[in-house]
C-alpha cells in the first residue's frame, strides 16, 4: 500500500531548483579559460606571439584544445606551436604560419569529368 499525505500547493506549482557548485576541475577549468581569453585579445598583430608554459601534468593536446575552442569563441584565427616539453606558442595566424597537413586544397579550374565508355 502507498502512503499518502497532503502537502502545500507550492511545491506542485513551483519546482524547486538547487544550486549547483563547481566541481574544482571546472573552476580551474573556467580559470584557463579566462587567461586563454586574456592572451587572445592582446594578440593585436602578426608580431604579438604569446608562449603558454605547462604545468607539471597538463598534457600539450588537452591545453591546445582548449586554446582553440577559446579563439574560435572569439572568432580569432590563431596558430598553436609545440615549444619544447612544457611550453606552447601562439599567435595570429598568418600565411606564414599555416599549415600544409590535412587534404590539399581544391585547384581553381574544374577538373574534367570522367566519361564512361558506351
Amino acid at each position: 500500500m502507498v502512503k499518502v499525505r497532503k502537502v502545500h500547493r507550492d511545491l506542485l506549482d513551483k519546482p524547486v531548483r538547487l544550486a549547483r557548485t563547481l566541481t574544482p576541475a571546472q573552476m580551474r577549468r573556467e580559470a584557463l579559460d579566462a587567461q586563454l581569453r586574456r592572451v587572445i585579445n592582446r594578440l593585436a598583430g602578426p608580431g604579438d606571439v604569446f608562449e603558454i608554459g605547462l604545468e607539471e601534468g597538463e598534457k600539450a593536446i588537452t591545453v591546445r584544445q582548449r586554446i582553440n575552442k577559446v579563439a574560435a569563441a572569439a572568432g580569432v584565427a590563431i596558430a598553436v606551436r609545440k615549444s619544447g616539453d612544457n611550453a606552447l606558442l601562439v599567435g595570429l595566424l598568418t600565411p606564414d604560419r599555416r599549415t600544409s597537413r590535412g587534404r590539399r586544397r581544391r585547384s581553381a579550374q574544374p577538373s574534367t569529368p570522367i566519361q564512361a565508355d558506351s
